[in-house]
């Protein structure tokens, strides 16, 4: 039955001979009639909106949002995942990883293959715990772009560093940073020169004297070891750890001769007696003193370096008499 036949015989059923019923009802009736015929006037309406909306909808494209499988995606479906694939040497990467955190570590060298197959935008972080270099190589397009390295074949990630790498459709770009600089260890005498930002390590040299400004101190800043001596005529002749050359005894070179005198002498009488001090040469000047007492009055005495390495002590009487026996010190002047 049409919904014209419809309606037309729900208004026959309907009719309601004039006083047959009270006047609400008969309104209330005519109301529900009205009612009906409106629903069946608004579904036809409704029905064409209906069918262009899906003729619409057929004619876009919609774009599907897949969780896994290889080539789809393009929301990072990992966000918030961790790929661990740490004691493995050989990974290439999948759809899934997107937007994950895939850890690396292992002592050996780690290959990562990057899986351009997958539908972009695509990106994931990477760290490598491991002290084997981790290697990322793209299957297509065969380069990778990273700072200092544009168009590079793969790019390193070395033990402590972590990465961040993207795939537009075209291109792979990478940026990578140290989670924290390798430990240096102090090396006596040497400076940092320089920090390699893909290791992540410091290097040091030793400064050449160039280098150094200022007045230097020899006593805080020159080296406590590493001269070495000479040959020297005078064993007394030392030379410091600052390179500065002096004799022993403050310039001075020492000894004491045997005992001299005790015996009469005549007027003008000499006698000597001589004593060994290294390094003495006849260029020299000697000082002479008694060791102990005087010799008495009428004596007098001096000394000479008579031969290398040798001083002669002479003692003159001026007056006739028996000097004091004594020995004397020598001192030779450098």
């Amino acid at each position: 039955m049409s919904s014209s036949n419809l309606v037309s015989s729900f208004r026959r059923v309907t009719s309601i001979p004039h006083g047959a019923a009270h006047d609400s009802v008969v309104q209330a009736l005519r109301d529900h009639d009205k009612g009906l015929t409106d629903l069946q006037t608004a579904i036809p309406l409704l029905k064409a909106q209906i069918d262009a909306l899906k003729t619409a909808s057929t004619s876009n494209t919609t774009t599907v949002i897949e969780s896994g499988g290889g080539g789809g995606g393009s929301t990072p479906v990992g966000i918030g995942s961790v790929n661990n694939q740490s004691g493995i040497t050989a990974y290439t990467t999948q759809t899934t990883d997107n937007g994950t955190l895939l850890i690396l570590s292992d002592s050996s060298p780690v290959a990562v293959t990057l899986n351009s197959f997958v539908t972009p935008p695509f990106s994931f972080f990477t760290i490598n715990w491991g002290t084997g270099a981790v290697t990322f190589s793209p299957q297509s397009p065969t380069t990778i772009n990273y700072i200092g390295n544009l168009g590079a074949a793969s790019m390193p990630l070395n033990q402590g560093y972590i990465g961040y790498l993207v795939y537009d459709g075209a291109n792979w770009w990478a940026e990578t940073i140290p989670v924290s600089p390798k430990t240096f260890v102090e090396v006596p005498n040497e400076f940092l020169i320089s920090y390699d930002e893909t290791t992540g390590l410091f290097s040091s040299a030793q400064p050449s004297f160039t280098n150094l400004s200022g007045q230097i101190d020899p006593a805080t800043q020159m080296p406590t070891s590493g001269v070495v001596a000479g040959s020297y005529a005078a064993a007394d002749i030392t030379v410091d750890a600052e390179g500065l050359i002096t004799a022993a005894t403050s310039g001075m070179l020492s000894g004491t001769s045997g005992s001299l005198g005790g015996s009469a002498m005549t007027a003008g009488q000499t006698i000597t007696t001589t004593v060994t001090i290294s390094g003495a040469t006849t260029a020299m000047v000697v000082a002479v003193s008694p060791a102990g007492i005087e010799p008495g009055a009428g004596f007098v005495f001096d000394g000479f370096v008579s031969a290398a390495d040798t001083v002669t002590v002479r003692l003159t009487c001026v007056a006739a008499g028996t000097p004091v026996a004594t020995s004397y010190n020598c001192r030779v002047i450098v």
